[in-house]
């Protein structure tokens, strides 16, 4: 069984890839994920930081995927190709609705550096891949 902040973090995904983030409020994580109040807020101070979790724990599951997918490759000529096919696999997979990223970097104001930041270094990460 997954624990409250396991469930937090799957609805968390879930609706803001439906709903978007402006759009998904704390009472309707909490309700989906089944979760009591407190143990959210135990999780999460705010909205904003339960993004910003949500951002780094995509970023893991994201480049780990990438990784087993690539496994079996031996040279980078290979790798970057194969990594053309991993993204049709994760857009089948996951029904794909955008870059959870780019989707969430539309919704905020850019001087929310605490999500951009996020958002900066996945990218930069995903740069630095190729």
């Amino acid at each position: 069984m997954k624990s409250p902040r396991e469930r937090i973090i799957e609805i968390t995904f879930q609706l803001f890839a439906r709903q978007g983030y402006n759009s998904t409020g704390i009472n309707q994580i909490i309700s989906e994920a089944e979760v009591a109040r407190a143990s959210f807020y135990q999780y999460f101070k705010s909205k904003e930081d339960l993004c910003v979790e949500f951002l780094k724990v995509r970023h893991e599951y994201w480049f780990g995927e990438l990784n087993t997918f690539l496994t079996k490759e031996k040279d980078s000529t290979s790798k970057i190709i194969k990594a053309f096919d991993f993204l049709i696999y994760m857009n089948e997979k996951e029904n794909f609705r955008g870059c959870s990223f780019l989707n969430i970097l539309s919704e905020i104001p850019m001087d929310n550096t605490k999500i951009l930041k996020v958002i900066q270094s996945h990218k930069a990460d995903l740069r630095n891949f190729f």
